[in-house]
């Protein structure tokens, strides 16, 4: 025998709508669709202010069947950033579990956990 369970009585009031489009929105963004390549994921997730050239590397990370990439920018233009919005975006659709990340001795490995 299952239990019963009610619906909630709309004599209480429902949720804001305000409240039930956030609600919605972190669920699409939740439901990462590996069959959609063309959905980025790791640049609503990141936190911090992304330019557009930036998302070229996770787009070829993307296209390769098995992803070996090489990032090497002018200085000062987030190459850090790109690492880590490909190491992301491939952790999300469960593509890479193990990653490799090399620097040189001066670099800015650091940021990213790399010693």
């Amino acid at each position: 025998m299952h239990d019963q369970a009610l619906l909630p009585d709309p004599a209480g009031g429902f949720d804001d709508p305000a409240e039930l489009d956030a609600f919605l929105d972190a669920v699409r963004r939740g439901a990462i669709a590996s069959a959609d390549k063309t959905a980025l994921q790791a640049p609503f997730r990141s936190g911090i202010q992304i330019e557009d050239y930036q998302l070229d590397p996770v787009v070829r990370a993307l296209s390769m069947p098995r992803t070996n990439l090489l990032i090497a920018d002018d200085v000062g233009l987030g190459k850090t950033v790109e690492a880590g919005l490909v190491m992301q975006e491939l952790m999300l659709r469960h593509r890479a579990r193990t990653m490799i990340i090399v620097c040189r001795r001066a670099s800015p490995c650091s940021s990213l956990g790399v010693r």
